[in-house]
C-alpha cells in the first residue's frame, strides 16, 4: 500500500504542473493571436490609405503632382 501513495503523491503534483504549464500555453498562444490579428488588420488599413490616393490620382498624375510641387519649392 505505501507505494500506491508514493505513486499518487508524484502523479498528482505532476499532473497539475503539466495542467498548470497547458493553460499558460494556451493564453500565450492567445495572446499571440491577438497580436497578429491587430498586425494583419494595421497592414490592410495602410494599404488601403496607400492604393486609395493612388487610385484617385492615377498613376502618372501623382508623379505628375509630386515633380510640380518639387518644382514650386
Amino acid at each position: 500500500m505505501p507505494s500506491a501513495r508514493w505513486n499518487l503523491a508524484v502523479m498528482v503534483p505532476a499532473v497539475l504542473l503539466l495542467s498548470f504549464l497547458s493553460i499558460l500555453f494556451g493564453v500565450k498562444l492567445f495572446q499571440d493571436m491577438i497580436y497578429w490579428n491587430r498586425e494583419k488588420s494595421s497592414r490592410i488599413i495602410l494599404e488601403k490609405q496607400v492604393s486609395s490616393p493612388q487610385e484617385h490620382m492615377g498613376r502618372g498624375d501623382g508623379a505628375r503632382l509630386f515633380r510640380d510641387m518639387w518644382d514650386e519649392a
